[in-house]
């Protein structure tokens, strides 16, 4: 009798809903939307755990929780559960792949406009991405990474001046608070840099003259840079730059007396 063999196919992984528009709040620049949509892109090849998160069960996340966030669709799983995960216990060192699912659906809820709506401090929101081995990232899902978090950061000091009065928190947040927050989750902080130095507004002159005095002690600097000091060295050799002095030393040059008070 002739023996037929089923072909059996690789299943496609299943693109999770790109988010629209529509899921985030109306003040969210529609170039942090696309970067948020080109990160679930860029990630879509990749698969929900299934083994036991990097997280603390015992007294820290609900087991229930943990086991929820492994068996609903990505774009299911909540801001509720991403805070328990990520505030949780857990092992320094994270599996790339692990994080690397949730990733897009973090990056979507801090881009309502809230860099600390998934942890405790906004310093520390993407700690877990500094404990991922980050050459187990495709360069696609790599430079993902870097335009959501720069479409962030250009919102940052293209609004702060005109939204102060503005519930968003994310515009508030010192420039300290972000380049800790990078710095930790091991992203380069040169493009940043260069971008704040190129923003001719008050409120970048503001935030660099708050640099210069904490790293010359004259103001608290921020307490998550302990046992951080390249990160302080990096920020004091940006800060002591001539051409950056000079940049935002002209910005105040030319500030009308009420400005100045």
């Amino acid at each position: 009798m002739r023996k037929t063999h089923r072909r059996h196919e690789r299943a496609k992984p299943t693109v999770p809903p790109l988010p629209s528009a529509q899921d985030f709040p109306a003040h969210v620049p529609t170039e942090v939307v696309a970067a948020v949509q080109q990160l679930y892109r860029a990630f879509a090849q990749r698969r929900a755990p299934t083994g036991h998160l990097n997280a603390c069960t015992g007294c820290c996340m609900d087991p229930a929780l943990e086991r929820e966030m492994r068996e609903l669709p990505l774009r299911a799983v909540t801001a509720h559960h991403l805070w328990e995960y990520q505030d949780a216990a857990h092992e320094q060192d994270q599996d790339t792949a692990e994080y690397a699912w949730f990733l897009p659906r973090v990056a979507e809820f801090m881009s309502h406009g809230d860099l600390g709506a998934l942890r405790h401090s906004s310093e520390i929101a993407l700690e877990r991405l500094g404990g991922c081995t980050l050459s187990e990232l495709s360069s696609e899902e790599y430079e993902a990474i870097t335009a959501w978090l720069l479409a962030l950061w250009h919102w940052y000091w293209e609004d702060a001046d005109s939204s102060v009065d503005r519930d968003v928190a994310l515009l508030h947040e010192d420039a300290n608070t972000w380049l800790v927050m990078l710095d930790r989750a091991q992203v380069p902080l040169a493009p940043f840099l260069a971008a704040w130095q190129s923003c001719d507004s008050d409120w970048a002159m503001l935030q660099y003259a708050q640099l210069c005095l904490s790293l010359n002690g004259q103001r608290h600097f921020n307490a998550f840079t302990d046992g951080r000091p390249a990160l302080r060295q990096t920020l004091r050799s940006w800060a002591d730059k001539p051409e950056v002095y000079r940049h935002f030393a002209q910005h105040w040059a030319a500030l009308p007396d009420e400005r100045v008070d």
